[in-house]
């Protein structure tokens, strides 16, 4: 399908198999001028460069079955270059969980007439082995982490010698067709990640020790510059550790350039907060801003310098606000020319606008700030511990990003990669591309909606009706775990809904009072919670169906979800406060319960204004939404028209900012992550619900706009759209509404219980 299927992968010929493996690739060739082209991989990394010019980096992360190879044009001059890469590989225990691996191997195809020059396999590629890089220990108590390990990068440690690389792995048997590569490769969609240099903030504190008790916030003193790139001098024969405060959060690769202070040591740590007492993952952290007789608990890497000019890199990049050098020099001065990390991210451009006579900017920044930061190679869950894309996480992150940027790719790459994680039961994975398969059955129900979405909001149903095939076989096997009573009540896998700080919600499962080493969940009853996922996914399907011109197929999922929300409601909501209990009895109660039942189309109406009026009113006894499911209740709260509810809720986000937060968190507090993309949704409530501004066709063809002021007066909004952008500029009297209306494309306007059509262009109101 692509050049490099033919390729022969590569890597040098003593490394120890199942070992830590840092090689670096080269060849010589020449060109008359004309530009280079060539495909490149690598199981697990690489960072290539030309004639010393960093060129690129990947591949980006993705399972065997689409394992991505990246594709690059580099304009030289006539004469004689060098193509390097500098690849590598981590054996199970150190790599990343959401780092997918076959074997150690590299892969170089030459397009046109520079094949033979550079083709692995055939060009006369070198290797050679890089040394001093191994693993540096974790700190304790950071609970689950899975990142990947921390290095120590030992600049005094000489590199081996060169050796001629070796084939270790061709991709075809060419007499019989055979695929012999574990590797099925397909061009990355994504753009290069963003590498540019984080300058700014402040240092808060130098202090003459390692403790890991911050001291009385003293000031940078002569450490000030570093947050300015400008070079420092740590004396000989001394122990410091300067605390630098981004004032930001940051995604970055960790870098160091260092002269003189043979001998000496520098640790880099990173943390997204500091702790007010003895730190463990989930212990109290307070101001999110302060830093003095805080405790510190980060993650780290090591770098030793054995003296003289050299800059270091680490491998991977690392996320916070706090960056903590720890320095030990020697009998001679450390210069810290500069130490600067290389912020990286998927490319981010700020699309959106809202404004109304209430100032939500506090929230929305904050909300920008989590989300781009969980938006990388994949939707990551969070940055500093897991780097996971999960579906249900990525569902809101993907609307919260589309509505804010318009950048669809992201958001074809999930789905792409969630489709190709597909277990033998049909379901997607919970989180993929991962190098543990994990199955939930609530997360993949959760795919049919976030194809509806996407099917929705980007100009590509190419792409929908691609995935359709997946996504309709997941929905068969989930009818399929339908019991006696058509209740799905045998679906396999953590059947995870929320974060719910009560006894009976144990490991985000509804009814769930217990937790096993090794069996995990004990096995509650059915909850309307965990059953209602499947109405929900089949009427999302059936809108998918209907949106690519297939209503015979919309006609039976919505079938089927008919008949099992009938079922959950004779044996769910039979129970006097006119709601759905979470259990049969009638004993439990939920905002999430009422919450997905609102969000089923087929729902009768006479049951909605209870439930909305819970949802604005909780009870005691009912279980609250945490941060992530608050986005099923601010959506039907919404469009149950109770926008003052949704903006009282949004006080929990605006005290976020007044406690010292510079991103979403994961849960209410205590709180393992300060950044968590799935809290990022107020910014999509705002723009498409509060604002009004949705799609009413498949590729956003056409424009609906449902402005829900609640009590405010103004509002002004921009949405981008594959066709320019959507704004609306409007201010309310009563039912009275004046403004104006700028679309690409015709629609409606609903306002006041009427409909008033709009054409393209300009709308004067």
């Amino acid at each position: 399908r692509h050049p490099i299927d033919g390729a022969r992968w590569v890597w040098h010929p003593d490394t120890t198999a199942g070992s830590r493996s840092f090689v670096r690739f080269a060849v010589d060739f020449t060109t008359g001028g004309e530009a280079v082209e060539l495909e490149i991989s690598a199981d697990q990394r690489f960072i290539l460069a030309c004639d010393g010019v960093e060129v690129g980096r990947g591949p980006d992360r993705s399972e065997l079955g689409g394992w991505s190879c990246h594709r690059y044009r580099i304009d030289l001059p006539a004469g004689t270059h060098r193509l390097e890469a500098l690849a590598w590989w981590l054996p199970d225990e150190e790599r990343p969980g959401a780092q997918v691996s076959a074997k150690p191997a590299f892969a170089v195809v030459g397009l046109g007439a520079h094949a033979p020059a550079l083709s692995t396999g055939v060009a006369a590629w070198i290797a050679e082995a890089v040394e001093g890089i191994a693993t540096h220990p974790k700190a304790k108590d950071l609970g689950y982490h899975v990142i990947g390990c921390g290095f120590t990068v030992d600049g005094g440690v000489a590199a081996g010698a060169a050796v001629p690389a070796v084939v270790v792995q061709k991709t075809w048997d060419d007499l019989f067709g055979t695929v012999a590569t574990p590797w099925r490769c397909a061009p990355s969609p994504l753009p290069e990640q963003e590498r540019t240099l984080v300058t700014g903030g402040r240092v808060r504190l130098a202090q003459a020790d390692h403790a890991l008790v911050m001291g009385p916030e003293t000031g940078a003193g002569p450490y000030a510059g570093l947050a300015e790139g400008r070079a420092v001098t740590v004396p000989a024969d001394s122990t410091v550790q300067i605390l630098w405060d981004f004032a930001d959060y940051v995604c970055g690769y960790p870098r160091l350039a260092l002269a003189g202070g043979a001998g000496s040591t520098v640790e880099i740590g990173w943390a997204e907060s500091l702790y007010d007492e003895a730190p463990h993952a989930h212990a109290r952290k307070g101001d999110r801003a302060a830093c003095a007789g805080k405790h510190w608990l980060g993650f780290a890497d090591l770098v030793r310098h054995p003296g003289g000019d050299r800059g270091y890199e680490i491998p991977w990049w690392r996320s916070g606000r706090w960056l903590r050098l720890a320095v030990t020099t020697g009998a001679e001065p450390l210069i810290i020319r500069d130490a600067r990390p290389l912020r990286t991210g998927h490319p981010f451009t700020r699309r959106w606008a809202f404004a109304a006579d209430r100032d939500l900017g506090g929230v929305l920044d904050l909300c920008e700030r989590g989300l781009r930061n969980c938006v990388h190679e994949t939707f990551v869950d969070c940055p500093s511990y897991e780097q996971m894309q999960y579906v249900g996480d990525t569902r809101v992150q993907a609307l919260a990003w589309i509505a804010a940027t318009g950048d669809a790719r992201p958001v074809r790459r999930a789905l792409e990669l969630f489709d190709r994680s597909r277990w033998v039961n049909g379901f997607v994975a919970e989180r993929a591309p991962t190098a543990w398969v994990q199955m939930s059955a609530t997360y993949s129900l959760v795919q049919p909606t976030m194809l509806r979405d996407y099917a929705l909001w980007v100009d590509d149903l190419d792409t929908v009706r691609a995935l359709l095939p997946g996504s309709r076989s997941a929905l068969e096997h989930a009818l399929g775990c339908l019991d006696a009573e058509g209740l799905p009540s045998l679906l396999p896998g953590w059947l995870f809904c929320d974060w719910v700080a009560r006894p009976d919600w144990a490991r985000g499962v509804p009814g769930a009072t217990g937790w096993k080493p090794g069996e995990g969940v004990v096995d509650p009853p059915l909850s309307s919670v965990v059953a209602l996922h499947l109405p929900v996914a089949l009427d999302a399907m059936a809108r998918v169906e209907e949106l690519c011109g297939d209503p015979l197929a919309a006609a039976r999922w919505r079938h089927h979800g008919r008949a099992v929300l009938e079922r959950i409601l004779a044996v769910y909501g039979a129970h006097p406060r006119g709601l759905i209990s979470d259990d049969a009895a009638g004993t439990r109660w939920s905002e999430h319960a009422q919450a997905l039942a609102l969000d089923c189309s087929w729902l009768p109406a006479e049951r909605r204004p209870a439930m909305l009026d819970l949802l604005e009113r909780p009870l005691p006894d009912i279980a609250p939404a945490s941060v992530y499911f608050s986005h099923h209740v601010h959506e039907a709260l919404l469009r149950g028209g109770r926008t003052d509810a949704v903006l009282a809720r949004f006080a929990f986000w605006e005290d976020l900012a007044r406690q010292g937060f510079l991103t979403t968190l994961e849960a209410p507090e205590p709180s393992r992550s300060d950044c968590h993309g799935w809290g990022a949704h107020p910014l999509y409530h705002c723009l498409s619900a509060v604002a009004g501004i949705r799609p009413a066709a498949a590729g956003f063809a056409a424009v609906r706009i449902t402005p829900r002021f609640g009590s405010l007066r103004r509002i002004t909004a921009t949405v981008p759209h594959p066709r320019g952008a959507v704004r609306v500029d409007l201010e309310r009297d009563g039912d009275r509404l004046r403004g104006r209306i700028d679309s690409p494309v015709p629609g409606e306007l609903r306002w006041a219980g009427t409909v008033q059509p709009l054409g393209a262009g300009t709308t004067r109101l």
